[in-house]
């Protein structure tokens, strides 16, 4: 039959094996990150502008199921966002945001599509 020596190995092969499989199958999510660079129109960064994303519904009935995320520029004219929970594992395709900026007198507007597990790059100017 089997000696003891073969049979450690056995043991040994199943827990490698079952350890591989565990670790394999697990789907890590990435986060997904809106970056927005705040400018002005001669491509200053802007320190301390407000950022805000939110979803504007296209009819009156509808819910209201994104909430509004708002920031402020950091040194770099960079606001950053976590939309990770936006998405449930497994779950394919993309947001559309509205996008609004301001800075004292300056106002700029945009619209950005967030890709699952990127980090969403958008320049929005401010004029």
């Amino acid at each position: 039959m089997y000696n003891k020596l073969q049979i450690v190995r056995i043991n040994i092969c199943f827990k490698l094996l079952l350890f591989v499989f565990i670790f394999s199958s697990c789907y890590k999510e990435k986060k997904t990150m809106v970056t927005v660079t705040v400018r002005d129109e001669n491509s200053t960064a802007l320190e301390n502008a407000s950022v805000r994303l939110f979803a504007e519904p296209t009819s009156p009935s509808e819910n209201m199921l994104i909430e509004d995320y708002t920031g402020y520029t950091n040194n770099e004219g960079k606001a950053y966002f976590n939309l990770t929970n936006l998405y449930q594992p497994g779950q394919t395709g993309v947001v559309v945001l509205s996008l609004e900026g301001s800075l004292n007198s300056l106002s700029g507007t945009d619209i950005i599509t967030v890709e699952q597990e990127k980090n969403n790059l958008v320049d929005l100017v401010l004029y």
